[in-house]
């Protein structure tokens, strides 16, 4: 199997895409450059309105995850279910759906696949294919009831116990220990240390900071070379640490969502203005980390993590 570049770069709809990659890393910019200097547990992604949680699509079930967890999450909105016109259209008719949605605005999200390059007679060439979707928000509707679709409470995250993510690095086999006032992973011994939970909480944070936290070094344990295997033997202060740093808060975030947690916040303050300045150097950067953090969360997901697991059905989007 070979890969290539998509056929479609430089085109009209190529444009759109990378105009809406372009603005969504420019709000994650915007967002970083106006945290405090000495910002420790700062929520550099939330947006006024918005709560950090998993969006999904009622209709299909689907949760937005990778670059779309990113979108629908800076979306500004609060109710966390999303459809699209054709939905609407299929499930009430094109009257009631254009009464829906007049005069609303949608958010586009990106679908990223790999399909056949035509180009290559045998078949054997793909290429990133990336396709823009247009979604309501449910709460944008017009005189729409919102229990039609089952409402939030229903489809929401599962009650996690209060060690939930403990429960979570038990199953995927993590050597977790709790010693010394450092959290981090050592891909060397391949092994997690953290500092008490009663730590956290005698600091003035909570439970939850240490569960962000925990989550922010599974992602990095993820990493590991006997698994997904990304570049984590780097130099400390590096362009590449300062990225793998960018991909575990993402990974936090978005496996948090899933288990219904609150996000804590930015880890590592120190790495603001490496990020900021590799972000503003390729602005599909923050494409790329979402990818390796998405691949991270799967893995949970794949590997034992029964508590992340929604009653709605996981579907990967980007």
């Amino acid at each position: 199997m070979k890969f290539t570049n998509s056929p479609e770069e430089g085109n009209m709809k190529s444009n759109k895409i990378d105009a809406v990659i372009k603005e969504i890393t420019d709000k994650v910019i915007s967002n970083l450059e106006n945290l405090p200097t000495d910002a420790k547990w700062s929520k550099p992604w939330s947006n006024k309105g918005a709560t950090f949680g998993a969006h999904y699509n009622p209709v299909t079930g689907t949760v937005y995850s990778g670059f779309n967890f990113l979108i629908t999450n800076l979306s500004g909105f609060e109710c966390k279910q999303w459809v699209t016109f054709n939905q609407l259209k299929d499930k009430f008719g094109m009257k009631d759906a254009c009464k829906f949605t007049k005069g609303n605005k949608t958010t586009p999200i990106v679908h990223f696949s790999m399909v056949p390059d035509s180009r290559d007679p045998s078949g054997d060439t793909l290429y990133p294919k990336r396709t823009l979707f247009r979604l309501y928000n449910v709460s944008q509707l017009n005189d729409f009831d919102t229990s039609v679709f089952g409402g939030e409470n229903e489809a929401g995250a599962p009650e996690i116990p209060t060690d939930g993510v403990n429960l979570l690095a038990d199953q995927l086999g993590v050597d977790l220990r709790y010693q010394g006032n450092m959290a981090c992973f050592i891909p060397s011994v391949d092994r997690i240390n953290m500092p008490t939970v009663e730590s956290f909480i005698e600091g003035g944070t909570s439970r939850d900071h240490h569960d962000s936290t925990l989550l922010h070094e599974i992602t990095h344990w993820t990493g590991h070379e006997s698994r997904l295997n990304r570049k984590l033997k780097t130099g400390f202060g590096s362009k590449d640490y300062a990225f793998e740093e960018l991909v575990a808060e993402l990974g936090s975030a978005m496996a948090g969502a899933l288990m219904g947690l609150p996000y804590e916040g930015l880890q590592h303050a120190e790495y603001i203005q490496s990020w900021i300045k590799s972000l503003k150097d390729n602005p599909k950067a923050l494409i790329d980390a979402s990818k390796l953090a998405n691949k991270a969360v799967r893995y949970m997901i794949d590997n034992g993590a029964r508590l992340i697991e929604r009653e709605i059905t996981i579907k990967q989007v980007a």
